[in-house]
């Protein structure tokens, strides 16, 4: 029989390498592998640990330790209040991508009937989620990779929610809709030239076909997006992208070339310019 705080205290001295996250992701290996809460550490709660999860906790710290995500050691990732399957198959899904969502939601929750497609779903967060939000939205979601839409289909089982994953290159394949009301993306939009500056839980772990485009045409997914969107979208139609905050101009500026009025370049809550929307004219 164990109790809650010397097992924390344990779990923190050998995440210590991790710097200052190691106290928080003590708390949070313990609550997604044994269930125990930070109300139970303070309280010093006894906890019957079994040898499997015993296990189970030394593999995980030992992963932390090489700088894997706690997402995929864990496998879920919280995204609106809801916990996503994750592999090395899909990004994580990150806060500032909820504000995509949020944006979505506050412009478009009474529109009826509500055609959506999210274009490099990955795990399906944004798809998922507004088809959870919307109930009554029509919602298609597109990847280029199988092994991310099967992460997808898992999470749309899981919140038991409609969504046709199709999939598609963002770069060469047709919308599988037309007359939308809306088109999202978070496609790659990290240049190659940034990767010597990324953490390496980030740029060891995560999959490189969703994070990265090459500098010289750093621009090339939101160049495809955009024109099939203004192919496929209804006049008054929505557009909405999360952007690299290096060429949120430039971006906003290849929208209004293609005729998609009201564009604004939106800043995240950190205040970094992080969304551009438009309305197709």
């Amino acid at each position: 029989m164990h109790t809650a705080g010397p097992l924390y205290r344990s779990t923190y001295q050998q995440l210590t390498p991790l710097g200052e996250s190691a106290s928080q992701q003590a708390y949070w290996l313990l609550e997604g592998i044994v269930g125990i809460s930070l109300m139970d550490v303070v309280l010093d709660k006894k906890i019957a640990l079994s040898a499997q999860q015993e296990q189970l906790l030394q593999q995980a710290i030992a992963r932390l330790l090489r700088h894997e995500p706690l997402q995929y050691v864990l496998g879920v990732a919280n995204f609106r209040g809801h916990d996503f399957v994750v592999s090395p198959a899909v990004l994580i899904p990150r806060p500032e991508t909820e504000e995509l969502v949020q944006r979505i939601l506050e412009r478009h929750q009474q529109q009826h009937p509500l055609r959506i497609l999210d274009v490099c779903t990955g795990s399906g967060c944004i798809a998922l989620s507004l088809a959870k939000e919307l109930p009554g939205a029509s919602v298609w979601a597109t990847d280029i990779s199988p092994e991310a839409l099967a992460i997808a289909e898992q999470n749309r089982q899981r919140l038991g929610v409609e969504v046709q994953l199709l999939q598609a290159d963002a770069l060469q394949a047709p919308f599988p809709a037309e007359e939308l009301d809306v088109v999202v993306s978070n496609p790659p939009y990290v240049r190659q030239s940034e990767a010597d500056k990324m953490q390496p839980n980030v740029l060891d772990w995560e999959p490189h076909l969703a994070l990265f485009v090459p500098d010289e045409d750093a621009l090339r997914f939101y160049r495809a997006i955009a024109r099939e969107a203004a192919k496929k979208l209804k006049k008054g139609g929505w557009l909405y992208v999360e952007i690299n905050e290096a060429y949120g101009h430039e971006v906003a500026g290849l929208l209004q070339q293609l005729g998609f009025g009201q564009v604004q370049v939106l800043p995240d809550l950190q205040g970094k310019a992080r969304m551009v929307e438009g309305i197709l004219g």
